[in-house]
C-alpha cells in the first residue's frame, strides 16, 4: 500500500472518530506508531500489539496508584492525623552489622 493512502486512511480514521465523538489516542508514542505503519516499517498487528501493551501499562500504573490511595485511606491513624513513627530495629530487622571482636568468621586462616 502507497504511503499516502496510508496517510488518507489514518487522517480519515481519526476524523471520523472525533466527528463522532470518540477519544483519539494522542499520546507520542502512538503517533509515532502511527507513523512507521505509515513508511511501511511496521505492519497493523505490530501496531496494535504496541498500543496494547501501552494500554495494559496504563492499566497497572492506574491500578496501582489507586490501590494505594485506598489502602492508605482505609487504614486507621492513631496519632489522630499526626506521622506514625515506625521503630525499626530488633531481633528480626537487624539487617547486616560488623563483626564484633571474638566472633567466628569464616575468612583464610
Amino acid at each position: 500500500m502507497e504511503i499516502e493512502a496510508r496517510r488518507a486512511i489514518v487522517s480519515r480514521a481519526f476524523r471520523r472518530a472525533e466527528k463522532a465523538g470518540i477519544p483519539v489516542e494522542r499520546s507520542l508514542d502512538f503517533q509515532a506508531w502511527l507513523e512507521e505503519w505509515v513508511q511501511g516499517e511496521i505492519n497493523m498487528v505490530t501496531l496494535r500489539s504496541r498500543y496494547i501493551s501501552l494500554l495494559r501499562a496504563r492499566d497497572e500504573e492506574w491500578n496501582a496508584q489507586h490501590q494505594l490511595k485506598s489502602l492508605r485511606e482505609s487504614q486507621p491513624n492513631p496519632t489522630g492525623g499526626k506521622a506514625t513513627p515506625i521503630a525499626l530495629g530488633g531481633a528480626l530487622d537487624d539487617g547486616p552489622r560488623a563483626r564484633q571482636p571474638g566472633e567466628g568468621g569464616g575468612g583464610r586462616k
